[in-house]
């Protein structure tokens, strides 16, 4: 203690009386750290809280909406739509007024429409089941013809929208999901066609 001056006596008290004001203020720093922490795991929380109850507001509400639907409705009421009705009034029109210089091609035409062969007809296939509901993919079995008229119908039918008033949205659609919608415009022998490709998913809730 001899060879210490007052000086450093001095200082060495003060920062040993400092010591115990450090130690609080970082006791108190890590005290607010973890309280910080604690408020935004809160608010996390509150927040996966709230969109959680939306979800689940918004699947009850799906659930609801296709609680009572049929099973067949692709069947019975989009595989029964019957395309291009127009051409085929136009082609017996022609055929029956005498003859036309295309009458072979009308002919063959009026045979593709008999044949069936331009009929829609979905091909179901792998069915995936999950807690609640199931889905089903549900693919053309062929490309088909169209034209603007069975385009609305057919979308009416899937999407449940109503494009004529004198129409109401059929009952007991299923929740159809488009998952692939492909058209090419064709030139036939009366009018313009498109060619339809498409895939859906047939979701089916769980009573």
């Amino acid at each position: 203690m001899k060879g210490i001056t007052q000086t450093r006596i001095i200082v060495y008290c003060l920062i040993l009386g400092l010591l115990p004001l450090i130690f609080v203020g970082m006791n108190y720093m890590n005290a607010q750290a973890r309280q910080d922490r604690l408020s935004y795991a809160v608010s996390d929380a509150i927040i996966e809280a709230r969109a959680k109850n939306a979800r689940e507001f918004v699947n009850k509400q799906v659930k609801a909406l296709y609680r009572d639907s049929n099973h067949f409705y692709i069947d019975q009421e989009i595989e029964t739509i019957a395309p291009l009705q127009d051409e085929i009034k136009t082609l017996q029109k022609l055929l029956s007024s005498g003859f036309h210089a295309s009458e072979e091609l009308f002919r063959r035409r009026m045979q593709f429409h008999a044949a069936g062969q331009n009929a829609i007809s979905f091909v179901e296939g792998s069915v995936k089941a999950y807690t609640g509901f199931q889905e089903t993919q549900e693919s053309l079995a062929h490309p088909v013809e169209v034209n603007l008229a069975d385009i609305k119908a057919i979308l009416s039918k899937i999407e449940g929208v109503s494009f004529n008033e004198n129409e109401p949205v059929t009952p007991g659609r299923p929740h159809l999901i488009i998952t692939d919608w492909k058209m090419e415009k064709k030139k036939g022998p009366v009018q313009e066609v498109y060619v339809l490709d498409a895939k859906l998913i047939k979701r089916e809730y769980l009573k």
